[in-house]
């Protein structure tokens, strides 16, 4: 299973929940994305699971609905600091 959740006061925070066969999975797309240089897009209820959210953190902490995974050449970031 795969789980990313976010801060309602702090979307800038993303903490990523994986169990093992997450993490086959999480890696799989992630080769899929080198061999491709494409991207990938992890939905809610396909790809991500939504993960419980404890009873003191609710309405402080949200499952995110919707990731994309996108390959970007090394000159990207290279372009930032010029």
């Amino acid at each position: 299973m795969i789980s990313f959740i976010t801060y309602n006061n702090l979307p800038e925070q993303i903490e990523i929940v994986l169990d093992n066969q997450g993490i086959d999975e999480l890696i799989s797309y992630l080769e899929e994305i080198r061999k491709t240089k494409d991207h990938f897009h992890l939905t809610i209820d396909t790809e991500l699971n939504k993960y419980p959210i404890a009873k003191r953190m609710k309405g402080k902490t949200i499952n995110v609905k919707s990731v994309r995974l996108e390959f970007a050449e090394t000159s990207t970031w290279d372009d930032l600091n010029t």
